[in-house]
């Protein structure tokens, strides 16, 4: 049973890992598209939608954040 914890918890590490560095991909994928958004409030012009890159940067922040709660919850208590 012990094995399959470990199983368990590996891939949730790789999965969290991985989700960190795409996040940390989509942030810079996006970096275009905050720009446009910030110029555009700045100069009180109609603000672009918000791209593909941000929402996946939104949603994978969210993920790498309860995973690694998780992690951190189920390292301390064992």
């Amino acid at each position: 049973m012990d094995f399959i914890w470990f199983i368990i918890e590996a891939i949730i590490w790789i999965v969290d890992i991985v989700g960190f560095f795409w996040d940390i991909y989509a942030w810079f994928a996006g970096k275009d598209n905050r720009t446009d958004r910030r110029e555009a409030r700045k100069e009180g012009s109609d603000i672009p939608a918000r791209d593909k890159w941000n929402r996946l940067v939104v949603g994978l922040s969210v993920m790498v954040v309860l995973l690694t709660l998780l992690l951190v919850i189920w390292k301390s208590g064992r």
